[in-house]
């Protein structure tokens, strides 16, 4: 078995980059040539720790933290932008923001705890995917070995987008609503050249 390795030429942007499943999306990018990345997460720390790790990568990459909340539609715009004012487009996208929220039985459960992990897991990946479509839109297609593509995103999900476990009622309704943003934004991208 060979050890493929891309040439990521182009711009990333990473959410949840702080750490897990973010962190290690981040440093592959880099491991696999992008080296214009701008990374975003709530806790500011562990994203900087998250930069100066790709950079101990490819000390030549352009790797720009952008703390925030996802969960602002004022701050997915704001972190877009900035996107697009620091490198001129995106490219490449990985939404990997999440949480579980408290687990336990549904009549146990408060309202504000089931609209915390909604806006979390499922508003925000939608209103991330929806400016970040827009950006791609706006940019000319870049020739790619799999033809013009004008940008990917990749949203992380959970294998709770296809089954149900007993008192993680918000958690699973929340993938299971992750899951169709993104079925429903993959028929359309393909005609929008975004993959």
């Amino acid at each position: 078995m060979t050890n493929m390795k891309l040439q990521l030429d182009g711009v990333a942007l990473v959410t949840a980059a702080a750490g897990g499943i973010g962190r290690a999306v981040a440093l592959q990018f880099v491991h696999d040539g992008c080296t214009s990345l701008v990374l975003s997460d709530l806790k500011a720390a562990d994203l900087h720790e998250t930069v100066a790790m790709a950079l101990a990568v490819n000390a030549n990459a352009s790797v720009k933290a952008y703390p925030g909340d996802v969960t602002s539609e004022d701050f997915v715009k704001d972190l877009v932008g900035f996107v697009l004012q620091v490198f001129g487009r995106l490219d490449y996208v990985s939404n990997g923001v999440g949480t579980t929220g408290v687990p336990g039985p549904t009549h146990e459960m408060e309202t504000a705890s089931y609209d915390q992990v909604l806006d979390i897991n499922t508003k925000s990946l939608w209103v991330c995917e929806r400016e970040e479509i827009r950006s791609m839109m706006a940019q000319e297609p870049l020739d790619t070995s799999f033809g013009p593509a004008r940008g990917a995103i990749v949203n992380v999900s959970s294998v709770m987008g296809i089954l149900a476990l007993p008192d993680c009622a918000p958690y699973i309704i929340s993938k299971h609503g992750e899951n169709s943003v993104i079925t429903i934004e993959l028929e359309r991208a393909k005609f929008l050249l975004i993959d």
